[in-house]
Formats: structure tokens, sequence, C-alpha cells
């Protein structure tokens, strides 16, 4: 139904090509409950765990160690933490082996 209701939306030629249909048909990460990083970062600067990848991060992050680092260091060491998370995660979710997080491209400054 996701992948129809898409098509709709988006107008276009129908019927899609079939790998067009199964992007079509997955889950965004936000319908999967993952943060944008900015948002997962600000949740941790303000203390705001109400998302279970921010919680979980917390637990894996030395919490007093990041607090003392300046905000750029510890945003590098939170979005490093955070995204082998959200990684374990899709893979739970997908039960498909994704890319080893040091491979993954580094948006950070």
């Amino acid at each position: 139904m996701r992948g129809l209701s898409y098509c709709r939306k988006q107008g276009g030629e129908f019927p899609p090509s079939i790998p067009e249909f199964v992007k079509m048909c997955q889950p965004t990460l936000e319908e999967l409950g993952i943060l944008s990083e900015d948002r997962a970062f600000q949740n941790f600067v303000e203390q705001k765990f109400d998302n279970p990848l921010v919680k979980k991060t917390l637990q894996k992050l030395d919490y007093f160690s990041v607090y003392r680092m300046s905000t750029k260091d510890a945003r590098r060491e939170f979005l490093r933490m955070y995204r082998l998370c959200v990684e374990d995660y899709l893979v739970e979710y997908t039960k498909l082996p994704l890319i080893p997080a040091k491979k993954a491209i580094n948006f950070i400054d």
C-alpha cells in the first residue's frame, strides 16, 4: 500500500520500474524512529533522552568525558557512536549487512 500511495502522490510515469517501486515501499528513516544527526545531537546536548537511539548512544559513550570536550569534539564523538547505533538498529531491522561505519562517508567538519 505504501508504494501505491507514493505513486499517487508523485504522479509521473506509471507503472514505475520494479527497483523504483521497491524503493517507494521502503520506510523512511523518520518512520523508523531514526532522528537526523543534527536533531540527535541537539537532543543529547539538551539532555532529552526519550529517543531510544539517542539513549543507546549515551549508554555507549563516556558521558562525563564527552561533556568535558569542546563542542566540535563532543559532536564528532557523539555522531561516531550514533552512526554505529543506527547501523546496528538497521541491520537488526532489515537483517541485511550494511557498509561498516568506518567505511561510511564522514560528513563532520
